[in-house]
């Protein structure tokens, strides 16, 4: 009964056979109109993720139904996986340099622009739309995150082999992996796919796109939640370990104390032995030459 289905290709191996399969069960189905997710730098081909989409992209085009392709970038909301570290350290990372632009968007105006779109598909017929964002850079989300936090927050530039090594610690599969690096290295380099201003976002959304420090703001609660939590486990800590040091210095007087008293128990053993021996010695001396001391009382 559904008329317009959007096929979102999960992030699988994969990929072209899986989203080709979801686009023929919605024609199966009887849908009169597909909505399918594509990624900007499908215009590269003989990358990891161009290689993946540009079949779908093809299929799409030559199976028959009404269609609709949103090429999306990167997210916005891909620096919210460091949220601890930006709440916590006050950094963050990526192997970009902090004044390099990435027409990234926000998941939050994709979602709007690709529900407007299902519900007037006839707009749309045939389209390939370029859901982008407004150009930004790492050092504008430092500034936003920043002012949320009411502390200084810098991006710290890493090596592309420290950002996968990264990734790859956080569960993403090696593949998916090296299409990012590849992202981000289209982005170093000025690829227009992913740095280009021009978007059908804002005719479609008719307001403004979301910027780095709306979403600072919309995480606040978040971000200062993390913080709070961070340093109320510090404190914690602190104390732990001052109550630790307080028992450790107790303990250790205790066997000062200990040893004082085995010192002495030990020195009054050996004067009473010492005493013992000297009374002994004075009995052997009275049996062997008591006559002395009979004598004389």
């Amino acid at each position: 009964g559904a008329k317009v289905v959007f096929v979102v290709v999960r992030g699988h191996a994969d990929r072209a056979a899986v989203g080709i399969a979801g686009i023929k069960a919605a024609k199966d189905a009887g849908v009169q109109h597909v909505v399918v997710l594509s990624v900007c730098s499908v215009v590269k081909p003989g990358t990891i993720f161009a290689d993946q989409f540009l079949p779908i992209e093809e299929y799409t085009k030559s199976c028959g139904l009404p269609y609709t392709i949103v090429r999306l970038p990167m997210f916005m909301e891909n620096v919210l996986g460091q949220m601890q570290s930006i709440a916590t350290t006050q950094q963050f990372y990526s192997p970009l340099d902090s004044n390099l632009e990435q027409n990234c968007a926000s998941v939050g105006d994709i979602g709007e622009a690709v529900a407007k779109i299902m519900a007037q598909p006839e707009r749309f017929t045939n389209k390939v739309l370029s859901l982008t964002g407004t150009p930004v850079n790492e050092g504008q989300f430092a500034e936003a995150f920043s002012a949320v936090l009411e502390t200084p927050v810098s991006h710290v530039p890493v090596p592309y082999a420290t950002s996968k090594q990264s990734m790859m610690d956080m569960g993403m599969p090696e593949w998916q992996v090296d299409g990012v690096i590849e992202l981000y290295k289209m982005v170093a380099s000025v690829e227009p796919c992913l740095t280009s201003p021009v978007s059908d976002l804002p005719a479609i959304l008719n307001r403004e796109l979301a910027t780095p420090a709306s979403l600072a703001a919309y995480v606040a609660p978040g971000l200062k939640a993390i913080k709070q939590a961070a340093e109320y486990e510090a404190a914690v800590a602190a104390a732990e370990a001052a109550e630790k040091m307080e028992t450790m210095k107790l303990a250790a007087s205790e066997a000062e104390s200990a040893i004082k008293a085995a010192e002495k128990a030990k020195a009054e053993k050996a004067a009473a032995a010492k005493a013992a021996a000297r009374l002994k010695a004075t009995r052997l001396a009275i049996k062997t030459r008591g006559l002395v001391l009979q004598t004389i009382g």
